[in-house]
């Protein structure tokens, strides 16, 4: 008799009850080990035939390796790591990555890095060194130890069943049993060609043949809007076939959508067969241990965080839990001894960057007691004897990285049983290594989308593919072998079971979907399942109530979408009369409710600050500040001409100007500017700075050639600069408010006043902007000063264009053409015998403009824009429609 064997059979005899019972007998007769790929595997097999002892290959590695009484203890992948991340240097980022690396290639069998890899040579050295010192393990290790050892128990004959493919390791292995002459047998489905050729290599005998039946099961293809509508979906279905919950398994990729699965199958009144387990990692315990202790962070934010996860924890709600916060916020404290005992370990927690093994177990139990004086953990100890007894003492005084505690800690916390319910029957939750061990008749199997099946190997650390054609092993997961063995897979669902249904997320955008799976392009399609569709047609409690809440909500939606449309938003009492008490408004004010009353609304009365723009190029908003800071300067202190002739400063002077400009720019430039832009490189911010010092200098320019070296005006001078006005008492409805404002500049010019505004950008001036209210600062304060002095005109002054003088001013007629003093051409249309004069606002309209911004600033914060910048910051939360914006605008041209 060969004594390593194929047994070639069709995928729907897989573990056949007749041949699992004659093995049963046959252990009691002689030493028959069976394994399988998976715990599931285990499960069945033992059902079918309750007196087979059965394991998975892990578990008789771990069962060969303790009856050698070798002494070796098998650790966790990640408590390995934890081991040995001391023994390197670097960033604990790249001792993991490096450790990674040295992981997945001892798993291939190659203890040394390729040719490719050859600078971790020095760190591999490291650790086969530190390994050597201790004897512990993980589990690879074992089925390589397991090698080298002679059988330490007799064996006749080992059977394996349910595998499509074996890895490097477990090949080694069978290896090593078939050179023992130890009977191996292996039950493989008839079309795993990949996998039945390299044992023909290994010296395997084939029996049975490759041919295998037809698929016999109807499958269909059904498409979901996301993934919680897929899994949704898919208990929609179970629901309307009303099928013996334990005649269906579903099929998912991840843990996390099984639980997630599993979660809303038992919401919906479906049953999961297994056991139910909830795990320390499941709990608000350990949320609070990763994402509250845990954290780095010390802000006030991360301070508000930490309160939010431990507050519920301890029981903290309602008005206790609001009262606690707002302390804790106020003072850093709640007032509850025990509690602020607790947050302040938890700040020592963070504060500490590394210490042994040890000490940081003792300073985790110590904020657990903390805790559990609060309101008790009853799996305390539990956790306690499981953070103690993992390390020996050495082990455990060896300096730790806080990163690496963290990552061990899950690990310990993914072991912990805090709850554990007796196992029920219902539907089964499986993987793609369960699923040939299922005999029911219906698989749902989620995720069929081309980018997660077939799914490609994630190797570890620095490794790709490439790196393992150096590697001449059987087993290796290359691509090719990938895919062969997990279209096996598919194939053996398709030939063991009655009904397979298939899903996968096609997205929210119907003109650019996901694609299949190549496995299932050709299957029949089904249903598409989206959250409106559920509503009609669900019956899950998850449909009736979304249905319910639609229903519900249908009438205050369509009320609510309306308002939303017609752009109204009406200010609340206590706004209005907030807003109709107060005794003063700026000038500004008025002005920004005329050009957007929404965006006032949102900036004035809500204090709703200017999104931050992390893109943004450079900090416009501190150049106007800075450039009127050294115009101020430069009259006031350098030039000290405010109130002196312009005739009387010589050219001497004049010439020194654009030296100091420069100087006094380049220190504001580096001093307020610079360390405001950090996100910008040196060449950009020369670029700027040389930008804004030109237009210095083209300002200066245009002052000289507009005020400093025009004879008609040598008398003239600079009366005062940053002028505060006012006007008091003034009538609106039946309040009386005072307005407010400042002028940049104010000259004197034989016995009249002439107003001056400086712009950084653009500035220009109509008279239907003033009419509409959208530029009223000049005309406004014209009219303050007007009623001391006769005003000869108020103009603008760009930074961009400092020598324009028609379109951004309102002048005196006689001060407009041929002639003029001001250097105002013809082409001015802003022009007015009355300006500053009770005439001027009356035959304007501008008492009765003023009356009406204030009526709205008042009563209403609507989306009515004059004024629609492209720029605005709040487009995101405004509802301004194109056609909005151009009756509005038709409506300032008319």
């Amino acid at each position: 008799m060969n004594m390593a064997q194929v047994n070639l059979v069709p995928s729907s005899d897989l573990l056949e009850a007749n041949r699992l019972n004659q093995l049963s007998v046959e252990q009691n007769e002689r030493n028959l080990y069976y394994i399988t790929p998976t715990t599931y595997w285990v499960k069945q097999a033992s059902a079918i035939a309750p007196g087979l002892a059965v394991t998975t290959f892990d578990g008789f590695i771990r069962s060969y390796i303790k009856k050698s009484f070798c002494g070796v203890k098998e650790w966790q992948t990640k408590q390995w790591k934890l081991f040995m991340v001391g023994e390197l240097s670097g960033t604990y980022r790249s001792k993991q990555k490096t450790l990674d690396t040295y992981i997945q290639l001892k798993r291939f069998g190659q203890m040394d890095p390729p040719e490719s890899l050859a600078f971790l040579k020095e760190d591999f050295k490291k650790i086969r060194k530190a390994e050597q010192t201790q004897q512990n393990g993980t589990i690879d290790d074992l089925y390589w130890y397991a090698t080298q050892i002679k059988p330490p128990m007799p064996i006749d004959e080992v059977i394996f069943e349910g595998f499509v493919d074996f890895t490097v390791p477990q090949y080694e292995f069978i290896t090593y049993l078939k050179a023992q002459g130890i009977q191996c047998t292996i039950y493989l489905d008839a079309h795993m060609s990949s996998t039945i050729d390299e044992l023909i290599e290994l010296g395997f005998m084939v029996n049975g043949t490759k041919e295998e039946r037809e698929n016999m099961a109807h499958y269909t293809l059904s498409t979901a809007s996301t993934k919680e509508e897929e899994l949704l979906g898919i208990i929609e279905h179970m629901l309307k076939q009303k099928q013996e919950p334990s005649d269906v398994a579903v099929l998912l990729s991840s843990a996390e959508e099984r639980f997630d699965f599993k979660e809303k199958a038992n919401k919906a009144g479906l049953p999961i067969a297994g056991e139910r387990k909830i795990l320390l990692k499941d709990t608000l315990l350990y949320k609070w241990i990763n994402e509250g202790l845990f954290a780095t962070s010390l802000s006030r934010e991360s301070l508000a965080a930490d309160a939010d996860l431990l507050f519920p924890l301890l029981g903290l709600t309602g008005r206790v839990y609001l009262r606690a916060k707002q302390s804790l916020m106020r003072t850093g404290k709640t007032g509850m001894v025990l509690v602020d005992e607790l947050l302040a370990e938890s700040t020592s927690f963070r504060l500490q960057t590394k210490g042994s093994f040890s000490d940081q177990v003792e300073q985790l139990l110590y904020a657990l007691k903390l805790v559990d004086k609060i309101v008790p953990i009853s799996y305390f100890e539990q956790i306690q004897m499981c953070l103690k007894e993992e390390f020996g003492q050495s082990d455990a005084l060896k300096a730790m990285e806080k990163d690496a505690f963290y990552d061990w800690f899950e690990t310990v916390a993914e072991t912990i049983v805090v709850e554990l319910e007796e196992e029920n029957t219902g539907i089964s939750l499986l993987s793609w290594s369960d699923i040939g061990a299922f005999n029911g008749s219906t698989i749902y199997i989620g995720g069929m989308d081309a980018g997660s099946f077939p799914t490609p190997y994630h190797y570890l650390g620095f490794v790709v593919e490439e790196d393992l054609m150096e590697i001449k092993k059987r087993g290796l997961p290359l691509k090719e072998k990938r895919r062969a063995a997990q279209l096996a897979l598919f194939d053996r669902v398709l030939k063991r079971h009655q009904t397979v249904l298939t899903s996968y997320v096609i997205g929210v955008n119907s003109d650019d979907p996901a694609s299949p799976s190549p496995f299932v392009r050709s299957f029949t399609l089904g249903e598409h399942w989206s959250f409106y569709t559920r509503l009609k047609t669900g019956q899950s409690c998850f449909a009736l109530n979304d249905a319910k809440a639609m229903n519900a909500e249908d009438r205050v939606i369509a009320e609510r979408l309306s308002r939303l449309e017609s752009g109204k938003e009406p200010l609340t009492k206590s706004q209005s009369l907030t807003m109709k008490n107060r005794g003063i408004i700026n000038v500004t004010e008025l002005e920004a409710y005329a050009q957007c009353p929404f965006r006032y609304g949102i900036e004035r009365l809500l204090n709703v600050k200017k999104p931050l723009e992390f893109d943004e190029v450079f900090p416009f908003h501190l150049i106007g500040s800075a450039i009127h800071l050294i115009i101020e300067k430069l009259y006031k202190n350098y030039l000290d001409v405010i109130g002196k002739p312009f005739g009387s400063l010589s050219n001497r002077v004049k010439e020194s100007v654009p030296s100091w400009l420069t100087n006094e720019w380049f220190k504001a430039f580096n001093e307020e500017i610079k360390p405001s832009a950090p996100y910008m490189n040196e060449l950009e911010l020369q670029l700027e700075y040389e930008r804004w010092d030109k237009q210095l200098q083209n300002w200066w320019k245009a002052e000289r050639s507009t005020f400093w070296d025009r004879d008609e005006l040598n008398e003239a001078h600079i009366e005062s600069l940053e002028v505060p006005v006012k006007l008091e008492g003034y009538q609106l409805g039946n309040s009386r408010v005072t307005i407010v404002g400042k002028i940049d500049r104010v000259d004197s010019v034989d016995g009249e006043r002439v107003l001056y505004d400086y712009k950084t950008g653009k500035a220009s001036l109509k008279m239907m902007e003033i009419q509409a209210g959208l530029k009223l600062q000049l005309p406004l304060y014209a009219y303050m000063l007007g009623k001391e002095t006769p005003i000869a005109g108020a103009s603008y002054i760009s930074f961009k264009e400092p020598k324009k003088r028609s379109s951004n001013g309102l002048w005196a007629k006689q001060h407009v053409g041929k002639g003029s003093i001001f250097a105002v051409s013809s082409q001015c249309r802003n022009t007015d015998d009355t300006v500053g004069d009770e005439q001027f606002m009356e035959r304007w309209g501008l008492h009765k403009r003023i009356q009406s911004i204030w009526d709205g600033m008042t009563t209403d914060a609507s989306v009515a824009p004059l004024n629609c910048p492209q720029t605005c910051p709040h487009k995101a939360t405004c509802r301004v429609t194109e056609a909005m914006k151009k009756e509005i605008n038709n409506a300032v041209q008319q």
